[in-house]
């Protein structure tokens, strides 16, 4: 079975690895639905899952990424069945659509998914379990278990760890991602999804302000306009995984209208960056969930 066999990890390791991976997720409140998590195999192995979907009454319909970013990415068209009242998600995939993976087609599992939303901690989990289905016959395929949260959740979680774990004690290449990660969200003071038409404000201390735009999970080809106190200040910015940073200074002025207007949402509708707002040693992080055309504004006002 190619597509579920995975390596094995420090037990020490696996609760701050597990939230990297679940870093990745994004929920979009409007006609998209964006879950991501972990798909975990006994209590040390994992690998990042996404589901983006719509629904039309319960049905659910949309597609999946296995091993973001990884050697083996890899999408599916997906379909299921949404139960309000119970709060349970059935889903299947149906093919592979694209894969960075050398596996053929035919060699592919494809999950079947069942779980349900449940309120711990006063976040919103989904938890389910899957079971894969071969498509050859002679193929072994994994079972195991899905977990899915918000990325707001999942973002407040790591900020509270990274300012409580200075680094993790490994010199390997797993270890230098989790302390590169744990650096990113050093100072994390708060966060905020924004949609069309919104307005977020911030009192602000500094007399400038450094802004880092990002896309942290699929480089699909977003791409933003930002403009200041109502001026064009970049015409088009292409979203990459790599942060691109602005300075903003406040001059003579008290206040900075920024306004981020999506230009596109790439082959992953729909435009879901990241950008990061830092006011001396805090950081503030904003997660747009934009359609093409829409825009958001962020007022900064000195102290």
């Amino acid at each position: 079975m190619q597509r579920y066999r995975f390596n094995t990890i420090e037990a020490k390791k696996i609760f701050i690895i597990y939230i990297i991976l679940l870093i990745n997720i994004q929920y979009v409140h409007s006609q998209y639905y964006d879950y991501t998590g972990a798909i975990v195999i006994g209590n040390k192995e994992v690998q990042s899952y996404k589901i983006v979907y719509e629904m039309e009454g319960d049905k659910v319909m949309g597609y999946s990424l296995s091993d973001l970013n990884g050697k083996g990415e890899t999408k599916c068209l997906i379909k299921g069945q949404m139960n309000r009242k119970s709060k349970t998600l059935i889903f299947e995939e149906l093919q592979v659509v694209s894969t960075k993976s050398n596996v053929p087609l035919d060699e592919f599992c494809l999950m079947k998914v069942q779980g349900q939303f449940e309120k711990k901690l006063g976040k919103e989990i989904f938890q389910g379990s899957f079971s894969s289905v071969p498509q050859k016959p002679d193929l072994e395929c994994e079972r195991g278990s899905i977990i899915m949260t918000s990325t707001k959740t999942l973002y407040e979680v790591a900020g509270k760890i990274s300012n409580k774990i200075d680094s993790v004690s490994s010199k390997d290449s797993m270890g230098q991602l989790i302390n590169s990660k744990l650096s990113d969200l050093k100072g994390l003071k708060g966060i905020e999804e924004i949609t069309h038409a919104s307005v977020t404000k911030y009192r602000w201390r500094s007399d400038s302000v450094k802004i880092e735009i990002w896309d942290d999970k699929l480089e699909d080809g977003d791409k933003v306009a930002i403009y200041k106190n109502g001026e064009l200040f970049i015409k088009e910015m292409t979203i990459t995984n790599l942060p691109k940073s602005i300075n903003l200074s406040f001059g003579s002025f008290q206040k900075i209208e920024i306004k981020v207007k999506a230009l596109s949402e790439g082959t992953h509708p729909p435009n879901t960056v990241k950008i990061t707002l830092q006011d001396k040693s805090d950081k503030q992080l904003l997660m747009t969930q934009l359609k093409k055309n829409e825009e958001a504004t962020i007022i900064l006002s000195k102290k």
